[in-house]
């Protein structure tokens, strides 16, 4: 956690002040302390703001790998014969058992 928070100020300080000097139209004409002090800040936004990012993307990863799994799961439904699934419930349930057992397994490792 405290790993964390310090390369988010470091990402903060170090990219503001890279920005200042290569990017036109990016300029800090103040004392070193108040570039320090705000890059100190967007360090500390971009740590409060990861984990909620953290669990967005997540949800992003959980959804479309349930919907590639449908997609998959019933494309193989037609290539196969001999996997017989009955219905949309039946197909998405089959695809969510998939998709579970996946991210769990994907954790453990």
């Amino acid at each position: 956690m405290v790993k964390a928070v310090i390369f988010s100020l470091v990402a903060g300080i170090g990219g503001l002040f890279i920005a200042t000097r290569f990017v036109p139209g990016v300029t800090f004409q103040g004392p070193w302390s108040t570039l320090l002090i705000i890059g100190g800040i967007l360090g500390i936004v971009i740590a409060a703001t990861r984990p909620l990012l953290n669990l967005i993307s997540s949800i992003l990863r959980i959804l479309v790998l349930g919907i590639s799994s449908v997609a998959i799961l019933w494309i193989l439904k037609l290539i196969f014969p001999a996997l017989v699934i009955a219905g949309f419930v039946p197909l998405v349930t089959a695809a969510a058992i998939v998709a579970i057992l996946a991210i769990i397994l994907s954790i453990i490792k």
